[in-house]
Parts: structure tokens; sequence; C-alpha cells
């Protein structure tokens, strides 16, 4: 997913505010049978979810498989979705906050 590609086309397509949020999992299951490995499963998914602010009105949506072949119809459809809400109250999007790490020094103890 081309992030820039999406944003450029949300705000191109009419959404005031646009937000992009991506987790990624990893799983790995196994299974044992009389001393031996009888089954290895390892699966990676990613999840997306987007939301825009038009009209200000809030919208989102999750996606499990995304590719920016499918950006403008995601976000017609994000846009569809947001007309729809009937909230007379106007939304928004947090801003961008600054991140500070703690930062730890961790002395390992080998008795």
């Amino acid at each position: 997913m081309n992030k820039q590609v999406w944003i450029e086309k949300a705000l191109g397509l009419g959404i005031q505010e646009f937000e992009i949020y991506q987790s990624t999992t990893v799983e790995k299951e196994m299974t044992w049978f009389q001393g031996q490995m009888d089954t290895l499963v390892s699966s990676k998914v990613t999840g997306t979810s987007i939301r825009g602010i038009v009209d200000g009105k809030m919208a989102n949506m999750a996606l499990e498989e995304i590719d920016d072949s499918m950006c403008e119809t995601v976000l017609k459809s994000l846009i569809e979705q947001a007309h729809i809400i009937s909230n007379e109250e106007t939304d928004s999007l947090r801003k961008p906050e600054p991140i500070e790490y703690a930062k730890k020094d961790v002395t390992w103890n080998m008795a």
C-alpha cells in the first residue's frame, strides 16, 4: 500500500481529514504427536484501518487485504458511509502528537 497515493486521492475526492492505521500480526502454531512435530502453520496478516472526515462526519473502514488498485473504490465507499451518518455533531481527527520513549538501562545478571 502506497500511503501517499491514498492520502492524495482521499484529499482529491473531498475527504477533509484522512488517517491510515496498519498493524501486522505474525503467528506460528505447532502441534506435536508422539514426540515429533505433526503440523506447522505460519501466518502473517496486515490489517488496515482508514478513517476520514467528510462534511464534518467521520467514517471508517477496516480492511484485511488491500492494494493501490482498490484506492478509489474504497475511498468512494468511505465517502458514501460518511453521508449516511445522521449525527448533527461535527467530528475531527486528533492531531499527531510527539511520542517520547523512555530510555532504560538493561542489566543482565547471569548466575
